[in-house]
């Protein structure tokens, strides 16, 4: 199934159920794929779809992914990189993480919700982070997680305790495939198989969607609700700090100073009732009216957002 396709079904099931349970199933098709190729990954989300839809809608205080940045370093310097890494290293902000407070952030998000399917662990690339196993045996060993996935470029062999946290059923392991540039890609794939890691090694996809930086750009309330309803990256609410945040380019446009923090585009989980925050939640994933950062971001839908090469380095 091509991307087109795949992406007007998710605006169909969107559009009828919301973005929480579109985002349930399109996790149970990605899980799959460590699993299975694509067709049979296909195959059993086509066949399980009803069951699958049933449960996200009756179980409501599920979330469906949460991601979490560990660190700003990378050793890529990709120009259209959604987490603005190449700036935070510009401005001298690129650091790893304090696991302590990564730690605190879980347990805050956990005291929020009865179960999260895809906990993912991104930066930079994670496999900077010399104590990314403390995070990973904290993940694997909660009972609210289904999957946990670390997702990196293909650039780092991790060895030592980061490696053997890999080997958990709940834990795979993404590499996105920046051709050249992912240059240990294979042989990090052959460390991990031989570990018996659960893998899953991108195709090499030659075009991204532009994120085209932050700038003003006059979007009418009607062209920033398409832009909203249609954005992928607003699936994807990031943990930092406390917080529960709309997408990675509202967390980084802020910690960067590009856009002015905007509280209606996070939870505070330090101060937010549990009540609240599926409330809150439920607003995140489904009402623009009060957002601020679509406006000075180009979206990110197949449909509409230009096509760069891929991992352009700056």
């Amino acid at each position: 199934m091509k991307l087109g396709k795949l992406f007007q079904i998710r605006k169909i099931i969107r559009k009828i159920f919301g973005r929480r349970i579109e985002l349930c199933l399109m996790i149970y098709y990605s899980t799959k794929l460590y699993a299975y190729n694509r067709l049979h990954a296909i195959f059993l989300t086509v066949l399980n779809a009803p069951l699958v839809l049933l449960v996200s809608i009756f179980q409501t205080k599920t979330i469906p992914s949460v991601e979490m940045d560990i660190t700003s370093r990378c050793t890529l310097n990709c120009k259209e990189c959604t987490h603005f890494m190449p700036m935070h290293k510009r401005k001298g902000t690129d650091k790893d993480f304090d696991i302590n407070k990564l730690l605190e952030n879980v347990d805050l998000l956990f005291q929020m919700i009865n179960k999260c399917l895809l906990f993912s662990i991104l930066g930079g690339e994670p496999f900077l982070h010399k104590e990314l196993h403390v995070l990973i045996n904290k993940l694997a060993t909660e009972p609210k997680i289904k999957h946990i996935e670390i997702v990196t470029n293909g650039t780092i062999i991790p060895n030592g305790e980061n490696l053997t946290a890999l080997i958990h059923e709940k834990v795979s392991v993404r590499v996105s495939n920046y051709g050249f540039l992912s240059g240990k890609k294979d042989e990090l794939a052959k460390i991990l198989k031989e570990h018996k890691v659960n893998l899953k090694l991108g195709s090499y996809q030659p075009m991204w969607l532009e994120t085209g930086g932050f700038k003003s750009r006059g979007y009418s309330m009607e062209e920033m609700k398409f832009i909203f309803f249609n954005c992928n990256e607003a699936s994807c609410k990031t943990l930092y700090d406390g917080r529960l945040w709309l997408c990675p380019e509202a967390l980084h446009g802020s910690l960067l100073g590009l856009v002015k923090e905007n509280e209606q585009e996070y939870i505070d989980l330090r101060t937010c009732t549990k009540k609240d925050f599926w409330a809150k939640l439920h607003k995140l994933y489904n009402d623009h009216s009060e957002l601020t950062t679509c406006y000075y971001c180009a979206g990110h839908c197949p449909e509409f957002s230009k096509q760069i090469p891929c991992a352009e380095q700056v």
